[in-house]
């Protein structure tokens, strides 16, 4: 009884790992940023921050806004969360942080007190969106730089540096 239900579990998980099975039976088939490209493009922004004298702090998410690399200037004396803020609100909204940080400040005159935004999500330039055939798989977010602007450049490096390879 144990052999049977050993050899249906491991063809079940081979079928499971099979990615044209996953999208054959319906299951959600999602890219990802694969984490040697999430290594890559982090520290290529962290390197065109440094070499304009910005210490940083940058933060690369997946489409849910889950951490899938961090990486902290040398010498950061704080860690600087709102990288992460950035770049959770850029793949959760499927834009940068400073566009949505501009929507925000348009309809703050408008909005609902009574539906709450999430409280992750920041107002603030430095984070850019992954997209990969039009669908947002993930975020770069940079955060300690002098202005959100010089942080989404330092973010547009690192993803300029993986574009091409993120299929």
């Amino acid at each position: 009884m144990m052999r049977t239900k050993i050899v249906i579990g491991s063809a079940l998980l081979a079928l499971a790992a099979t990615p044209g099975q996953a999208a054959e039976s319906g299951l959600p088939n999602h890219k990802y940023v694969p984490a040697t490209l999430a290594n890559e493009a982090a520290i290529t922004a962290l390197n065109a921050c440094s070499k304009q004298g910005y210490n940083v702090t940058v933060v690369i998410v997946d489409r849910l806004g889950n951490q899938r690399e961090f990486i902290d200037g040398d010498g950061l004396l704080i860690h600087n969360e709102n990288s992460y803020r950035k770049a959770y609100t850029s793949a959760l909204r499927g834009q940068s942080s400073g566009e949505y940080a501009k929507w925000q400040a348009a309809r703050a005159a408008t909005a609902n007190p009574a539906i709450p935004p999430d409280p992750k999500f920041i107002a603030a330039a430095g984070a850019l969106p992954i997209i990969v055939d039009g669908d947002t798989i993930g975020a770069i977010g940079v955060g300690g730089a002098p202005g959100g602007d010089k942080d989404e450049a330092c973010a547009a490096e690192g993803l300029a540096k993986i574009k091409d390879r993120l299929k």
